[in-house]
C-alpha cells in the first residue's frame, strides 16, 4: 500500500478510505479486470471473419498480456486473496470455458474444424493445458517464459481441432503470423 500511494502520489490514509483494506482493492482491481478482458474479447469475436481468425485474435489479447504477467502474481492470488482468485476461477471456468465451447461450435458450423470432437471436452483439456502453465511444478524443468509455453499449447491446440480445411486456414494465419 505504501508503494502505491506513492507511486499514485496520495496519502495511504485516502487509499484506505477509497478501498476499505488491501484485499478488497485486490478484489475490486481484479474484478474490473476481468470485465475489461470480457468486452475486449467480445470485441475480438466479433470482429473474426471465421473461428480460426477468432481463435487467433484473443490469443493476440491474452499473449500480449502474458508477455508481462508474473507466474508468482497467481500464486499469490491463490494463497493470499482467495476472494479475488476465485473471481479469476469463476471467469475461467465460465465465461472463458464457454467462449471457447462457443468457438469450437462455430468452428464446425463453418466446416473448419472437426466435427467428431466434443466441445466441452476440448475446452476443458484447453484451460486445464493453460492452468499448467501458471498452476505449480509442471513446467518448472523447462526454460521457456509463460508467453512461449501458451503459444506451444496454443498451436497444439489449434492443430489438434481443425479438419482438412481448417488446417489450410490456419497455416495461412501462422504463416502471416511469422511475417509480422
Amino acid at each position: 500500500m505504501d508503494d502505491l500511494a506513492r507511486e499514485l502520489a496520495i496519502s495511504k490514509k485516502t487509499l484506505y478510505a477509497h478501498f476499505g483494506d488491501k484485499r478488497k482493492m485486490i478484489q475490486m482491481l481484479v474484478a474490473e479486470q476481468v470485465d475489461l478482458d470480457k468486452s475486449c474479447c467480445e470485441i475480438k469475436r466479433q470482429e473474426a471473419k471465421n473461428a480460426i481468425d477468432e481463435m487467433f485474435q484473443v490469443t493476440s489479447f491474452v499473449t500480449d498480456r502474458l508477455k508481462t504477467a508474473n507466474v508468482t502474481f497467481f500464486y499469490d492470488l491463490r494463497t493470499s486473496y482467495p476472494k479475488a482468485f476465485k473471481t479469476m476461477e469463476d471467469y475461467k471456468w465460465g465465461y472463458i470455458q464457454q467462449t471457447i465451447i462457443n468457438n469450437l461450435n462455430r468452428g464446425k458450423s463453418e466446416n473448419i474444424y472437426r466435427k467428431d470432437m466434443d466441445s466441452a471436452v476440448v475446452a476443458k483439456v484447453y484451460l486445464l493445458s493453460v492452468d499448467m502453465i501458471f498452476g505449480g511444478q509442471t513446467f518448472l524443468d523447462v526454460q521457456k517464459t509463460p508467453y512461449e509455453l501458451f503459444i506451444e499449447i496454443f498451436h497444439l491446440h489449434m492443430r489438434g481441432i481443425v479438419n482438412e480445411k481448417g488446417l489450410v486456414l490456419l497455416i495461412e494465419h501462422l504463416n502471416y503470423v511469422k511475417k509480422q
